[in-house]
This record gives structure tokens, sequence and C-alpha cells, in this order.
């Protein structure tokens, strides 16, 4: 699982933008934000990225659950 104290340090309007980006990038944006005054040089990038590709891989199958259900409730399986 992920480290919620890693996440819980990022801004929402952060954590949501580095949701988004391709993960090839997730770690120089971090660096960047990081040396941002906000962040005072105190995120840990490497528990940063893993708890963010958790967090991806939580979200995705929770989306995949919900089109598995609404796929099997109108008879389209």
């Amino acid at each position: 699982m992920h480290d919620r104290t890693a996440i819980g340090q990022l801004d929402q309007a952060d954590l949501e933008q580095l949701l988004g980006l391709d993960p090839k990038v997730l770690l120089g944006r971090i660096v960047l934000l990081n040396r941002q005054p906000r962040y005072h040089n105190c995120l840990d990038a490497i528990k940063l990225v893993v708890g963010i590709g958790e967090l991806r891989a939580r979200r995705s199958n929770r989306a995949g659950r919900s089109s598995d259900a609404g796929t099997a409730a109108s008879g389209n399986s």
C-alpha cells in the first residue's frame, strides 16, 4: 500500500496533476515541485512515485469494476 504520509503532503491540485502525467515524466515533475517554497525540499520523491503508481492502479481497478458491473447489469456480458 502507498505511503499515505507522502501522498498527504501534496496539495490536492498537485496530486491531481501528478496523477494525470505520463509515468516517464512523473519523477522529474515531483523533483520540480519539491523545489517549490511550499514543499521546502521535504517530499520523498521515490515514495511519491510508488504511491502515485499504486493510487493509479487502484483507481483503474475501480473503474474497471464499475464498467464490468454496468455491463453485467445491462445483460451485455
